[in-house]
């Protein structure tokens, strides 16, 4: 990551938190106004190694003299309105910022709050699912890491799209890193009861839906899945690529079609509100992968 990535980088993280604060006006206006122009301060501060980088975010220097003496009682929506046009020319057009979340629970729990940029379940933990959820909150391509582990599907509804029960919804970019093929694996977790001999798990591993854009795979195992329809690892509806590096398809199985992973068309997508021009089908690449014990029903 180059010197500029890095710097921006934690302007990012500082627009975060002064966001943060900002919502906490309400209940506490003084004392967040006070922390949100503390973290304005320090990006202001900032603006002559910006200059010198050649970039064209233009902030004037004095601001930040004159944001060292702001009352918070007097100058609320003075801040407010800098903020906004400040966090406005920190991104530049079409792109945004990718957040990084760290699993640190194999157990299966919704997110509390999904779309507050923090991973954290009712039990105070990060886990998968709490982790693509947020990651589905955010606009940018965000990164999951998934230690060794065994990751099992541990809240039943089947073929659903749901983020918070049955499969794991993907519904932006993102990439997800597990330690190595074989320490970390998505599991399908047990078959519900009166499930389907053919039942590996209690439904499939992964939906990718049109929203998505490029999701990454890498460095893991994804086992029993499970599905009465297609897809049994992997349902794949993003017009975008889907990259599968160094993983293991173990065991899966469909109804349909792709044991392993099945490449929709978002044609026949169950859309609440269909467009005019439906996507067309994404790529899939696969390297240093293997596939072993998948089936389905039509191929």
């Amino acid at each position: 990551m180059s010197t500029i990535s890095l710097i921006i980088f934690g302007f990012a993280n500082r627009i975060v938190r002064f966001n943060q604060a900002l919502i906490n006006i309400a209940s506490h206006p003084f004392e967040a106004l006070s922390n949100a122009t503390n973290s304005l301060k320090f990006v202001l501060g900032k603006s002559k190694f910006l200059k010198r980088e050649g970039m064209t975010m233009k902030v004037i220097e004095p601001l930040a003299a004159s944001f060292a003496s702001l009352s918070p009682k007097k100058n609320l929506i003075k801040v407010l309105v800098f903020y906004l046009v400040f966090s406005l020319s920190m991104v530049p057009l079409g792109q945004a910022y990718a957040a990084s979340f760290t699993v640190n629970s194999t157990a299966d729990q919704p997110d509390v709050s999904p779309g507050d940029g923090v991973c954290r379940t009712a039990a105070n933990t990060c886990t998968l699912r709490a982790a693509i959820m947020e990651a589905n909150s955010s606009a940018g391509a965000d990164t999951i890491t998934l230690p060794a582990g065994v990751y099992s599907l541990g809240i039943p509804t089947i073929n659903e799209d749901l983020d918070t029960t049955g499969d794991f919804d993907i519904h932006t970019s993102m990439t997800i890193v597990g330690a190595s093929a074989n320490t970390t694996i998505i599991d399908g977790g047990v078959p519900l009861s009166g499930a389907d001999p053919t039942a590996r798990g209690m439904d499939r591993l992964i939906e990718i839906h049109p929203t998505a854009g490029n999701v990454t795979f890498r460095n893991m195992t994804l086992r029993e899945g499970y599905s009465v329809e297609d897809g049994g690892g992997i349902l794949n509806w993003s017009p975008g690529l889907l990259l599968v590096e160094n993983t293991k398809f173990l065991d899966n199985y469909a109804g349909g079609a792709g044991g392993g992973i099945n490449n929709a068309d978002p044609a026949f997508y169950e859309w609440a509100t269909a467009p005019l021009n439906s996507p067309k089908s994404g790529g899939v690449e696969i390297s240093n992968s293997t596939f072993s014990g998948n089936a389905a029903a039509s191929g």
